[in-house]
């Protein structure tokens, strides 16, 4: 009697432990990552002005010319001591960051809690994770932080909180 209840516990728990592990795949009609519509171009990569970007926050306002979905908020916030926090619409992160000149590096692994927030916010927030992980570049114009993911593969659109 008690083995059939251990096997069930330890089944229960595999089970568990599954659901929390990943996220599920986007299906196959929903793009994973979000591309810029035809008519989207990556904003002109001005020289940014250099210190401005720690002790900083910021709120996502496009990524790819697409505003974040709807009842979210993707904050990005940059400490003085080179640590980088924020919510990307579902889940808290950080992690370190390193700036030099306009070339701007998160640092992996980022640490991110794990809550289940919807599938859209979900694929949002796998989406906003995978950006920062390939930012290169960076630029300050103003209120609004631009930044510039690797191999043109978009843009994210910050402004000043």
């Amino acid at each position: 009697m008690y083995r059939i209840l251990w096997i069930g516990s330890a089944i229960a728990g595999i089970i568990l432990l599954a659901a929390c592990a990943q996220p599920a795949a986007a299906p196959a009609n929903t793009p994973a990552v979000a591309t810029p519509p035809a008519n989207t171009q990556a904003p002109e990569q001005p020289v940014p002005s250099t210190g401005q970007i720690a002790g900083s926050a910021w709120t996502l306002v496009e990524y790819n010319g697409q505003p974040p979905q709807a009842g979210t908020t993707v904050t990005l916030l940059f400490g003085e001591d080179s640590e980088a926090s924020g919510s990307d619409g579902c889940n808290l992160y950080t992690t370190e960051y390193t700036v030099d000149g306009s070339n701007l590096t998160f640092h992996q692994p980022v640490l991110v809690t794990r809550k289940a927030c919807g599938e859209a916010i979900n694929r949002q927030s796998g989406v906003y994770q995978s950006a920062l992980a390939q930012t290169e570049t960076y630029a300050i114009e103003g209120e609004q932080l631009t930044l510039f993911l690797s191999g043109s593969q978009g843009f994210l659109v910050f402004t000043a909180q």
